[in-house]
């Protein structure tokens, strides 16, 4: 009988310990994960909305510029390409950060 006590003595607290640790972890890693995944979400958004916002206040030309250039080319080719440049670098910036979280909840 003391045999069968000390036993259940051990195995309660070892058990409770290892579910706390394995549930906690995979708690933790879900809800840096979620929380990553909102924050850099977020700063894609900022990201975009602060490139169209700066580029389009910039977008004004003098008219002899415009005259010559647009001959060829319509007065607001340089905006759209910067803007079309920002929002693609952005974008990878978000992939990469995304890849990097999946590779990091992966490893676990």
């Amino acid at each position: 009988m003391p045999f069968i006590g000390t036993f259940f003595s051990w195995l309660a607290p070892t058990l409770t310990l290892w579910f706390v640790q394995f549930f906690g972890r995979k708690l933790l890693v879900v809800t840096t994960s979620i929380a990553t995944f909102i924050f850099l979400t977020a700063a894609l958004i900022v990201c975009i909305k602060h490139l169209v916002l700066t580029l389009l206040a910039l977008a004004i030309l003098p008219a002899w510029v415009s005259a010559g250039i647009g001959v060829f080319l319509p007065g607001n080719f340089a905006t759209v390409l910067s803007t079309i440049i920002g929002a693609k670098s952005c974008r990878w910036a978000y992939d990469k950060a995304m890849e990097k979280m999946r590779l990091v909840n992966s490893a676990s």
